[in-house]
């Protein structure tokens, strides 16, 4: 989540895996300028939220491009459009960690990445 905040220009502070106050301000920032509860609190609403928003960012796209390439999932181009052979990869890395073929980037994918990105 931290990682996701950052490319969204919420969060700078140190990516630790800590749910600590800053990540937890971060959150409830999205939150709001997402018109949700702005508890910060991760849940389904703020992952639904944060999907589109992380699969429209060319630099995110862009680095979940070169991880698929490296895990031999997608052939490329590395061009930051979250398209349809970048949909394609997704579900492959999806169908390694047994999850539901989307080729969305939920929450369950992008810890599927477990950190490349």
């Amino acid at each position: 989540m931290q990682q996701d905040l950052t490319a969204l220009g919420y969060f700078s502070g140190t990516i630790d895996g800590i749910a600590g106050d800053a990540t937890q301000a971060a959150l409830a920032k999205f939150q709001a300028d997402e018109n949700l509860e702005a508890d910060g609190v991760f849940g389904s609403k703020t992952d639904a939220a944060l999907v589109p928003r992380l699969q429209a960012d060319e630099d995110y796209v862009t680095d979940v491009q070169k991880t698929l390439v490296e895990l031999e999932f997608y052939p490329g181009p590395i061009d930051g459009d979250y398209g349809s052979g970048t949909q394609r990869g997704v579900k492959l890395l999806q169908k390694s960690c047994d999850l539901e073929e989307t080729g969305d980037l939920d929450i369950r994918t992008r810890l599927c990445l477990g950190g490349h990105i």
